[in-house]
Order: C-alpha cells, then structure tokens, then sequence
C-alpha cells in the first residue's frame, strides 16, 4: 500500500511540472505553424507572379460557414482578426478577385485563442500584398511594400505568444518571436 501512495505522489508531481510545459510547447508549435502557413503563402505567390509574369495576389478573405476559406472575394478586417486567407492570380491587373481568376492556394487560421492581426500598412490597402511579375511586392502607388503580421496567443503567460511575421524591401520576409500579453497589433 505505501509503495502505492508513493509511487501515485511521484506521478503527481511529474504531471504537475509536465502538463503546463506541454501546453506552452503546444501552443509554440500552433504559433510557429500559423507563421510559416503565412511565409508559405506569399513564397508562392512570389513564385507565381515571376512564373506567370502577372500578378499575384496575397490578401484575408472571411471564413465561411462551414469553416474553410471564402474565397469570392478579399476582406478588409481592419483592427480585426484575419480568419483566413488566400493568393490568387490577378490576370486583369485590378486587385479585385474575379471569378474567371484562379486560386492558387487558400487556408483558414484558427485554434485555441490564437489570432492573427495585421499593422496599419496592411489595413490601409485592404489587406493585400500584391506581387508584381518582378517578383517585388508594391503598392498601388508603385512604392515597394512594407508590412507586418502579427500572429499571437492571448490568454496565457509565455515568454514568448507571438510571432511577428514581417516583409521588407516588397520581398524579404522574416519571422521574430516576440511577447505581448494584450496581443495588439503590430506597429
């Protein structure tokens, strides 16, 4: 019976240290996951603009009722939480997606209390990063695109509940952990 309690007390010990670590590594695993979900899509669509020598198209969409990607049309979420996205080919050069343009690639963010939230630079142009067939993001003005996404789990006390992913240049883009407990969005 005392080798019982014993060995019951070690194993609630072990839990009691194991189980908060596992869920802040879990966590860190969602976050990085979402982050190079993020880097994934503008590669591709990077990689497609110079491949089609036409634009392409990396912007949120909303998620639809059955929780994948709707893809009729980019949203602006403004302050707001993207709930997914898509990169699409802008064959009529417009930055508006019509339905003879083709999807490239789509996917929704969710899970936990993760969020992702763009910095004003995204929000003043509805979201979108438009790769030209040079393979540079611009703007519409023609200026080379800065931004940042910030992707970041509220609600828990980690070192480190965001990551920020960032595109400098119109092309280089970089991923930097980071700490903010109100998971604000990026300046």
């Amino acid at each position: 019976m005392a080798e019982l309690l014993i060995t019951m007390a070690v194993v609630g010990i072990i839990a009691a240290v194991g189980v908060p670590s596992l869920r802040g590594f879990i966590v860190s695993n969602r976050l990085s996951a979402y982050a190079n979900d993020v880097l994934a899509a503008l590669s591709l669509a990077r990689a497609e603009s110079v491949r089609q020598g036409r634009r392409a198209v990396f912007c949120p969409v909303a998620r639809a009722a059955d929780g994948t990607p709707n893809t009729a049309a980019c949203v602006d979420p403004g302050a707001n939480a993207w709930q997914a996205w898509m990169v699409f080919i802008d064959t009529d050069a417009d930055g508006v997606f019509d339905i003879n343009e083709t999807v490239v690639r789509s996917d929704v963010f969710g899970g936990g209390n993760s969020v992702v939230l763009s910095g004003a630079s995204l929000r003043n142009v509805a979201g979108l990063v438009i790769f030209r067939p040079s393979g540079i993001a611009r703007e519409a003005n023609g200026t080379i695109q800065q931004f940042n996404l910030r992707v970041c789990e509220s609600g828990l006390t980690l070192a480190q509940n965001l990551r920020d992913v960032t595109m400098v240049s119109g092309s280089r883009v970089s991923v930097q952990r980071g700490a903010d407990p109100n998971c604000g969005a990026p300046a």
